[in-house]
């Protein structure tokens, strides 16, 4: 059987976590706040001030395979 709690790399702080660790570590990311502070482009305002999407993607056969994606929601 194949092991599921396979690694994966922060994009932010280039730290490896288990799949079922990254999840906690993106709450506490220091590297990820800090991008959260920049400006977002003109007249965006701060990434922190925009919500954010989480969106955990595993593959159904192969649950070894799976990311973590941010996705910001942008409203007007």
């Amino acid at each position: 059987m194949a092991d599921r709690d396979s690694k994966g790399t922060c994009r932010f702080c280039g730290q490896s976590y288990s799949g079922s660790g990254i999840a906690r570590h993106l709450k506490t990311c220091a590297k990820r706040r800090e991008q959260q502070d920049k400006p977002l482009g003109k007249g965006q305002g701060k990434a922190k001030d925009t919500p954010i999407y989480h969106i955990q993607v595993e593959g159904t056969y192969l649950p070894m395979y799976w990311m973590h994606l941010e996705v910001p929601g942008f409203l007007k």
